[in-house]
This record gives structure tokens, sequence and C-alpha cells, in this order.
């Protein structure tokens, strides 16, 4: 069974909810958590969720986005805007990502409001940041068929997935980022172009461990990394 969270954040509509918890049934999901819903009363979502009620009756309401995301393996978050400028909102398509995951771990599968969807800030605390592709005159998706069609995807690639990988710790991807921070510090560059280099480094990372790198794989490479770091700091090989 797929080990998924919903994270919702700050829905707006109590009906949304309802509908997505459907879909969730309709998946084998049952994982939901709802940061600072927006609506002060889930009558509407208990009516839409129908059969899936339970799983509105067992959601954790969190006060933040962290709350929420504690637990988890790696982090997805959603958007209708590729943000090709942007590193932060830079994303990769849905059916791609899925297509190339190797990891059996736990998910966190976020989505945002219904009228501006995640906040930069927001997006900048998920790992990988999925779009879905549709007609560019009008790309934005309700969150609710959002939220089926990325579990329908998620939910195919789990019944034909091969043996999967054991999935790399955050510690691991954590200490990974902060050994090239502290090397690219020590660069001659100015601050806003060490900024937009870490960015991109921590992105990189998070979009390359769910798709081909073991926890191993990923340990060896850091220890490269820690003696590149010794090295240019003045620090002793270890």
């Amino acid at each position: 069974m797929l080990d998924i969270r919903i994270v919702l954040v700050e829905p707006e509509k109590a009906s949304n909810v309802g509908m997505i918890a459907r879909v969730m049934r309709n998946f084998g999901i049952s994982d939901l958590y709802i940061v600072r819903p927006m609506f002060s009363s889930f009558t509407r979502a208990y009516s839409a969720a129908m059969r899936a009620r339970e799983l509105l009756y067992k959601a954790k309401i969190c006060v933040t986005l962290e709350e929420a995301l504690e637990g988890t393996d790696l982090v997805i978050g959603t958007t209708a805007k590729h943000g090709r400028r942007s590193i932060v909102r830079r994303s990769v398509e849905l059916s791609d990502y899925v297509r190339e995951l190797r990891w059996d771990a736990k998910y966190a599968l976020v989505f945002g409001r219904e009228s501006t969807g995640l906040r930069k800030d927001e997006l900048s605390r998920c790992d990988v940041v999925l779009t879905i592709s549709a007609d560019p005159a009008y790309p934005t998706l309700n969150v609710v068929n959002a939220a089926a069609i990325i579990l329908y995807e998620f939910y195919i690639w789990s019944k034909k997935r091969e043996q999967p990988v054991e999935p790399v710790k955050r510690r691991t991807r954590e200490m990974m980022v902060k050994y090239i921070s502290e090397i690219v510090h020590n660069l001659p560059l100015p601050d806003h172009k060490k900024e937009r280099a870490l960015a991109l480094v921590s992105r990189i990372i998070s979009r390359t461990y769910p798709c081909g790198i073991s926890e191993g794989e990923a340990a060896y490479l850091l220890g490269v990394i820690r003696m590149i770091r010794d090295r240019i700091a003045g620090g002793v090989h270890v």
C-alpha cells in the first residue's frame, strides 16, 4: 500500500476537503493533515466525503506546515506554475517524476489554497515541486482534480514498481546541503550568487535522491563532499 500523507494548507472550501477524502479512499490513502483550515465547520466536508468520512474523523489539524510534515521522508509540493525563472518554483512534470521513482518511503503530498496555491516560502520547504501538464491557456486545475490525478499516478506506480531502493535518510540529505553550503561560502562569489547557487544545489539534491540514488550511494558521496569541504577549509582529511 502507498505510504502517502496528504497535507492541505489553509483549504478554503470544506466541500473540497471532503471530496479529497473520497479521492484518498479510492486509492487506499488514509493519512490526512490539514493546516489552518479557513472554514468554521466541517459539515459540508462530511457531506461531500460520503463513505470516506472516517478519514476526516481521523484527520490531524495543524497550526504550521512544519508540524504537518513531521515524520515524512520526502515532501512533494504542487503548483500550476512552471516557474522556469525561479529556482524555488521550478517544477517537474508529474508523469516524468513518477516514472523515475525508486523509493519506498513516506511521502507528503502538499496542496495549497484553492485561490492562490502554495506561497514561495512553502514551496521552498518542499523537496520537489510537481506540476500537471494541461492546456497552457488554462493550466490551473481544481485542487480535487489535481489530487485525483496525482494519487492515480502514484497508485499505478506502486502496482508496477520493481524492488524499491532503501530511501536516502533526510539526515543524509541535510548534511549534504550543509557541507556544500560551507564549500560555497568559501568561494570568491558575491553573496547573491552564493544564495542562488545554494538554492540550486538544494533543489538538485532533492530531485536526484528519490529517482536514482540509494542510501549507500548517498553516504559514499557525502563522505567525498565532506573531504572536499575539509580540504578547502584547511581542515583534516577523514
